[in-house]
């Protein structure tokens, strides 16, 4: 068990020594582009019920563009690994809010180790750490040797 600030998403406010259970982690570059080649060599995580290792790619939310043609957001999964208790699976997915036939805007490479159900609980719009603790720790971790990304400008 460790403490750290916290963003409650719920109550729009940082709560101080919050207690959690695992680490995970999120790793999202400065820059942005749409079109292009994206490339990473990553190991995901050995097998764990409930880690979600990803590597994906996704814009802001911006509910102020309301012409046709306007993408609102953008969220490509170019792979999940999800695991489950006896199952695994690979996972591609790509999300959109558009107004009509958009052109895709400004994305973010995102790679992340996720967890799910019940090392976390999802509620307003955001995952909370849970209080499961597993006796044997959390043995896993994801290795990501590089990312490359060729942005057609």
């Amino acid at each position: 068990m460790h403490l750290r600030t916290f963003w409650d998403g719920c109550n729009k406010t940082k709560v101080p020594k919050y207690r959690l259970f695992y680490t995970s982690g999120v790793a999202k570059s400065r820059a942005t582009g749409s079109y292009g080649y994206y490339e990473a060599c990553i190991k995901g995580a050995d097998k764990f019920p409930r880690v979600s290792p990803a590597f994906w790619m996704y814009s802001k939310i911006d509910r102020t563009l309301t012409n046709e043609g306007d993408v609102q957001y953008t969220k490509i999964g170019v792979v999940k690994l999800t695991q489950k208790q006896t199952l695994q699976e690979l996972d591609h997915d790509l999300h959109n809010i558009v107004i009509k036939g958009g052109i895709l805007k400004e994305l973010n490479l995102t790679l992340y180790k996720g967890l799910r159900t019940p090392h976390t609980k999802g509620k307003c719009n955001q995952f909370y750490p849970s209080d499961n603790q597993s006796a044997q720790g959390f043995p896993t971790l994801v290795k990501i040797d590089y990312v490359r990304a060729w942005l057609k400008q």
